[in-house]
């Protein structure tokens, strides 16, 4: 956590939304985030917040490049700190569900997106795979680069 927050904090876009929020509180909220990420990866339990609400006040300021972004960078961080491919593409699919999470609570709209779960059905319009849940849309998510077996391939989201 704490060398992808250094290349947040460096980022000439991410860098200033993440400081507006977190200036003079950066240790509390790695904390937070390391308790996030071991409850998310590990299975801890020790996490015991609401990620939704929390970001939700960002919404104004907050663009769907940003998720790009933060997700470059996540991926980038991934792949340099674990050295096992395998292991970088499962936390990197987990990052890239709680971006689109994230995403759809903050900039997705009744209108461009909705749930559809099935297992392995077909949605309507453009459709993303995550683990059994297909998102069927009206209008496509941003797109972003994807993680498969610990390749790069373009996906829509």
């Amino acid at each position: 956590m704490d060398s992808f927050y250094d290349a947040v904090r460096a980022d000439e876009r991410l860098g200033p939304i993440f400081e507006a929020r977190m200036a003079g509180h950066w240790d509390a909220h790695l904390e937070r985030m390391k308790s996030f990420w071991g409850s998310v990866l590990l299975k801890t339990g020790e996490y015991k917040g609401r990620p939704v609400p929390a970001h939700l006040p960002m919404r104004q300021e907050v663009e769907s490049d940003d998720f790009r972004r933060w997700l470059t960078l996540f991926r980038q961080t991934a792949r340099s700190v674990f050295a096992d491919p395998e292991a970088a593409a499962i936390v990197i699919r987990q990052a890239e569900r709680i971006a689109t999470s994230l995403w759809l609570a903050m900039l997705g709209t009744p209108s461009t997106a909705r749930r559809v779960f099935c297992s392995g059905g077909i949605g309507r319009g453009a459709r993303h795979h995550t683990s059994g849940l297909w998102l069927g849309l009206s209008a496509p998510l941003p797109s972003w680069g994807g993680v498969r077996g610990g390749g790069s391939e373009p996906a829509t989201i």
